[in-house]
């Protein structure tokens, strides 16, 4: 009879539980209107969404706050002093004085550093924002935790659940080209922290790898290298622009779907998206600059996302 009852417990308690992902909102307020169509069109399990809103200009925060009301979507101000007195300035500072060291940031090189200059820059920003998510909705939850970039969107059926298996962790890859090594990439992870060693361990701020400093998740390195046996599988993303001169037989070969391989056709080089995740996840990929053609970048790829979205969603859930 007690075993009964407490496998009933053990159901009920998963039966309530659900995926949380926090997301990271900058400088476009219309990314995060279409990543909550995008999730609720595509992701197949019932999951609450948190937004951290890290906008600058009170125009673009206001209207970050207008679309979590709107939408009941979880909403915090990440306030702009945080980044000043972030602990996360000094260690990457430390990192930048040893000798030796190179930065693939460029404001980071021939100049000198201050805490500041550190603080505002925009991976570092990404930083801080997702370390306080961590400690604030991460590492106590109870069920399966994603950090979602600002401009990283579902494009196919996600089933999260399904994709963890038995691993502990999922996400992109970073494995930056002339390196051997690779890291937790902060576009899409999803952990499973209840079963990690040391959970606050697992952090994703920019560190040191074998002499440079490498971009946002590379701490992650270092956690997985101290605990190898923490489950992790770690996903290849591929840029659209590869694919640009390939047959279109061979493109679909690849996996991808009508939608995608329009997309593909249409983007320019240096315009390219990247799809991750097995091609579930649209990452826009250089939202927070400023690239020439980004107008027509952005009309292409609002078009691929009404062509995709127009289909009829299987699912119906809620994400409170």
């Amino acid at each position: 009879m007690k075993k009964i009852l407490f496998l009933f417990i053990c159901s009920l308690s998963f039966c309530f539980s659900k995926i949380r992902i926090v997301t990271f909102h900058f400088n476009k307020p219309n990314f995060l209107e279409l990543q909550i169509k995008c999730l609720n069109h595509f992701l197949s399990e019932d999951y609450e969404l948190i937004v951290i809103n890290d906008a600058v200009e009170d125009g673009i925060r206001n209207k970050i706050a207008a679309i979590c009301s709107q939408n009941n979507v979880q909403h915090i101000f990440f306030k702009q002093e945080w980044h000043e007195k972030n602990r996360i300035n000094e260690l990457i500072l430390d990192v930048l004085e040893r000798p030796g060291i190179y930065s693939h940031i460029s404001s980071f090189q021939n100049t000198e550093l201050t805490l500041s200059k550190i603080a505002n820059q925009p991976s570092v920003r990404h930083s801080h924002a997702i370390q306080y998510a961590l400690e604030h909705f991460g590492y106590n939850h109870d069920d399966i935790f994603v950090i979602l970039d600002g401009d990283a969107f579902p494009i196919r059926r996600l089933d999260i659940r399904q994709m963890m298996g038995n691993h502990d962790i999922i996400g992109m890859k970073r494995s930056p080209w002339g390196e051997d090594i690779e890291y937790l990439w902060v576009p899409f992870i999803a952990i499973h922290f209840h079963n990690l060693p040391n959970r606050e361990e697992l952090q994703f701020y920019l560190d040191e790898i074998n002499g440079n400093l490498q971009d946002t998740g590379s701490h992650s390195y270092h956690y997985l290298q101290k605990y190898p046996q923490v489950s992790v599988k770690m996903y290849e993303h591929q840029a659209s622009s590869r694919y640009q001169s390939w047959l279109s037989d061979h493109v679909y070969n690849c996996g991808f779907n009508k939608e995608q391989m329009w997309l593909i056709y249409r983007l320019p080089s240096h315009l390219s998206v990247e799809f991750a995740m097995d091609k579930r996840i649209l990452h826009y990929a250089g939202s927070s600059f400023d690239p020439a053609g980004k107008n027509f970048k952005e009309t292409i790829v609002e078009v691929f996302f009404e062509k995709i979205l127009r289909k009829r969603s299987l699912f119906r859930r809620s994400h409170k």
